[in-house]
């Protein structure tokens, strides 16, 4: 499908690996070449005969941090570039004291068990200076963090160029308020560098960025949610494919009941054909307050970013944000598919960005609001409600598809586009208001306005409106013409609001293609200002345009009535105008 090409092959193409992650072994006793040493808490020496730390030598007192309980700390040294050892390191966790240099501690190169976990405090940085660790083992998770262990605050984690490592947050771990740097892989990438997240671990506010495969046949990195974990307060950069040849783009998944919280995330497309940045809602997953956004392709040839629900994932009350594209690229998509639920997200399309309903499963699907002038597909056999966050918004895109749309909440939905969706507009509660100027802006179906819904505005309802009983018409603020090209009916009990501006001398009116009042329907009356008019001033309430003339009177303002809006008394006419409209006369 045009505009959409991301989900044809990364989103739905990735298959998260299972990872195998042996159970750390871990001796109380370290043979070094020398003689035996005790692990323990040991601090780093200023001046260590090298950056191995295995090696008792570059610790004091002399022995290796490898232990649940064992805290490595660093102050200034003359070697920072610190290497893991070809095995398995776990401490409680590291310290960096105020007069720390900046350190960076890595993964053993090409060596699949060379893993750190943190299963105590984590990392604590007290340096004033950025902190640095590189994952760099081969298919299992080389940076580790267990219980309430924490990444800390001034610290960059990040993966090996090339590497399939991965970094992982397990129990109530936290990723603090660290960068974490995933880059996809280079030339014949084998999988995906990922950072996870499991149980009810947190990315907090770190900042994390998952970039696209670089290379020929490079994979793109992931950042994984799973069970019920949570971005929080992350802000998450998902960036496309730098290479035409690469397998894939970043990515980022919510599985399981996994929520992306309150975090910032960005998608980004691609200026070449290669694969986009995006985001996917799986299972139970939900979006929850995340602000979250498809950016569009930055050239003809590029590919733009989608964020996808699929499964039954909700978007809660996320803002999803889908940008147009730039130089004549696609632009960005928000994607709802199988039974997932827009709850009550916030929906903003610019541009050619869009929202795709063509794959839910569900006849039912509600939606926070819209706003922008992107485009709507609502698919086939679809109701799709709009309003459940009860915000007032404007649309001015199209709206299209084999579908029905309605206005639900209490707030403002204002159309102003010409809009072609087929199987009608309802408007059940708040208000609708139509300001479009060519077109229809309910589609061309039939529009029903129902007990407690309000339809109004300057615009044109392209085919018949029914205003039902507890329904009300009220076209604006006492200057404005609302055109209906088929039948108008008032329903009994139904409620038509007519504003006046006496200052100006100038009232509110609808045109009807036809014009049936049922017994029971009321005129309500509303004078803006407080001036007198002149008697015999003439105002037409409704223009018939069909030949045949008004079907019904108002149950409160018969032919011939009178009724007192504000300081002025009209005398109704419903064979005024041309001979079959409504008119009222001001008379004395």
């Amino acid at each position: 499908m045009p505009g959409f090409p991301f989900t044809l092959q990364p989103i739905f193409a990735y298959n998260v690996r299972v990872r195998i992650f042996a159970p750390l072994l871990f001796s109380t006793l370290l043979l070094l070449p020398c003689d035996f040493v005790v692990a323990g808490s040991a601090t780093w020496k200023p001046h260590p005969t090298s950056g191995d730390w295995n090696s008792a030598a570059n610790w004091r007192p002399r022995t290796i941090p490898n232990g649940t309980g064992d805290v490595a700390t660093f102050g200034t040294s003359d070697t920072t570039d610190i290497s893991l050892p070809t095995s398995q390191i776990e401490v409680d966790g590291v310290v960096f004291n105020p007069d720390a240099s900046a350190f960076t501690i890595s993964g053993t190169s090409a060596i699949d068990q060379s893993v750190l976990t943190f299963s105590g405090a984590g990392i604590t940085n007290n340096s004033g200076v950025t902190q640095t660790f590189v994952s760099n083992s081969t298919w299992i998770e080389g940076m580790v963090f267990h219980n309430q262990a924490t990444a800390g605050a001034q610290t960059t984690l990040s993966i090996k160029d090339s590497s399939v490592s991965a970094i992982g947050f397990h129990d109530q771990a936290s990723a603090g308020s660290a960068t974490i740097l995933i880059p996809g892989n280079g030339d014949f990438g084998d999988g995906n560098p990922e950072v996870l997240f499991y149980d009810s671990a947190t990315a907090d506010h770190s900042t994390m960025i998952a970039a696209g495969g670089s290379g020929d046949h490079g994979e793109g990195a992931a950042i994984i949610f799973f069970d019920s974990s949570t971005a929080a307060n992350a802000a998450i950069t998902v960036t496309g494919a730098t290479n035409p040849t690469a397998y894939g783009g970043g990515i980022l998944i919510f599985e399981g009941s996994s929520t992306a919280g309150a975090s910032i995330i960005t998608n980004e497309g691609t200026s070449i054909v290669a694969s986009s940045g995006g985001t996917r809602f799986a299972e139970d997953a939900t979006a929850e307050n995340a602000t979250i956004t498809a950016e569009g392709a930055s050239g003809p040839d590029g590919f733009a970013a989608d964020v996808v629900f699929e499964g039954n994932s909700d978007a809660e009350n996320a803002t999803l944000i889908a940008n147009g594209g730039t130089n004549g690229g696609d632009g960005g998509t928000i994607q709802f598919w199988d039974t997932s639920d827009g709850g009550t997200a916030r929906i903003e399309l610019f541009g050619n960005g869009a929202l795709d309903l063509s794959n839910v499963a569900d006849t039912y699907l509600d939606l926070g609001s819209i706003e922008g002038n992107g485009m709507i597909s609502l698919g086939d056999r679809h109701n799709i409600s709009i309003g459940t966050n009860n915000l007032s918004t404007t649309f001015s895109g199209v709206i299209e598809g084999d579908s029905s749309l309605g206005k639900v909440g209490s707030g403002t939905l204002t159309l102003s586009g010409a809009n072609t969706h087929t199987q009608g507009t309802y408007v059940s509660s708040g208000f609708l208001k139509v300001t479009n100027r060519t077109g229809s802006a309910t589609g061309t179906g039939q529009v029903n306005v129902y007990d407690g819904g309000t339809l109004g505005g300057s615009g044109i309802v392209g085919s018949n409106l029914l205003v039902h009983a507890g329904g009300t018409l009220a076209p604006g603020t006492g200057t404005t013409t609302l055109t209906v090209k088929k039948l108008l009916d008032f329903d009994g009990n139904s409620n038509y609001v007519w504003r006046v501006k006496t200052a100006s001398a100038k009232a509110d009116k609808v045109i009807g293609g036809k014009v049936q009042i049922i017994g029971g329907a009321l005129f309500t009356g509303i004078a803006i200002g407080n001036a007198l008019l002149s008697p015999g001033a003439a105002f037409t309430a409704i223009e018939n345009t069909s030949p045949g003339p008004i079907s019904g009177t108002f149950d409160n303002l018969p032919d011939g009535g009178t009724i007192k809006i504000g300081n002025n008394t009209f005398q109704a006419n419903y064979e005024g105008g041309d001979g079959n409209d409504l008119t009222l006369t001001v008379v004395p």
